[in-house]
């Protein structure tokens, strides 16, 4: 397979030729993805007028680069969605709005660190919405 990058205003093609099949051709693909994504290009066109054949292993990288494309895009609600749910879990109650600013803070905390599920966890448990919880354990 080929793989030519070229660059049309703010858009990157990539122009695919040949076949694109497990081995060499589908390596190459997800290289050139991962330095697009690494070097945050959001407009990205795949062309596959000239690709003679697709096989699985093919397809399965044009989908893992969506999939990385989108994660990436979206990463930071990810964060966000991941932390609220964990805290309101944690919490053992719906979130308020008076939480958010502990949700910022914990997503700040966890940004920092390179967005590790360990840091997500220690900050809840340090948390002062957390640490202030009261526990019930039907005792009456």
């Amino acid at each position: 397979m080929h793989l030519e990058v070229r660059q049309n205003q703010d858009v990157v093609i990539l122009d695919l030729k040949g076949k694109l099949t497990a081995g060499f051709g589908d390596q190459l693909l997800r290289e050139a993805i991962d330095e697009l994504l690494a070097e945050d290009k959001k407009h990205v066109v795949i062309n596959l007028s000239e690709v003679a054949f697709l096989d699985s292993a093919g397809l399965g990288e044009l989908v893992a680069g969506l999939r990385t494309a989108l994660i990436e895009e979206r990463r930071g609600d990810l964060v966000r969605q991941i932390t609220r749910k964990m805290l309101s879990y944690a919490l053992g109650r719906r979130l308020e709005y008076y939480d958010e600013a502990t949700v910022r803070q914990i997503i700040q905390q966890v940004e920092s660190d390179d967005r590790r599920l360990q840091t997500l966890i220690q900050a809840i448990v340090a948390c002062d919405a957390f640490q202030s919880k009261q526990v019930n354990f039907g005792v009456r």
